[in-house]
């Protein structure tokens, strides 16, 4: 519902508010571009980056052309706004700059995804723990017997862990054709 109204605001007050209708507009054209009826595995912020680039325009220009302010005031008032953004920012980031937890919060979120799986798993099998690789890996090649990705590190992870048999070869065998 909101989003509606959104676009129906942006459609009905773009004469009067340009640059706000722009940003919202093209907000959610730029989401058409990523979206589909086919959802996602996971989802990745990166995608809305150019889809968010317009949204602070309005409120920049608001606090620049506004006479009602003083200028101190639109200056502490912009101030605020890139403190905001930039505490905004490094709240993301911190994840980013860390693998190893932004791999489990990754799986944490996404415990069915085969790529979360196995990107976790990867990340277990560098550490050294391929026991670990393969347990989070074993339920991954049940559910998905033709995922390739999921069969071949199970394979591998088994390889590093001495626990490998015959049906993992099979397994991973019949995912490739």
């Amino acid at each position: 519902m909101a989003i509606v109204l959104l676009l129906a605001f942006a459609g009905l007050k773009r004469r009067r508010f340009p640059f706000l209708s722009a940003a919202i507009l093209f907000y959610f054209a730029s989401q058409l571009l990523t979206a589909t009826i086919i959802p996602l595995e996971m989802y990745f912020e990166q995608r809305s980056y150019l889809a968010a680039i317009l949204l602070p325009l309005p409120l920049a220009l608001w606090i620049v052309d506004t006479a009602r302010l003083k200028l101190w005031a639109r200056i502490a008032l912009a101030g605020v706004l890139i403190g905001a953004l930039a505490g905004m920012t490094d709240l993301r980031t911190s994840l980013w700059g860390q693998p190893d937890k932004l791999f489990q919060s990754w799986y944490d979120h996404n415990p069915t995804s085969p790529r979360a799986v196995t990107t976790l798993a990867l990340v277990q099998m560098h550490q050294g723990h391929k026991g670990t690789a393969a347990i989070l890996l074993e339920p991954m090649a049940r559910r998905y017997p033709d995922n390739v990705m999921i069969q071949l590190n199970l394979l591998s992870a088994l390889c590093r862990s001495g626990g490998i048999d015959q049906d993992h070869f099979d397994a991973a065998k019949e995912a490739l054709v």
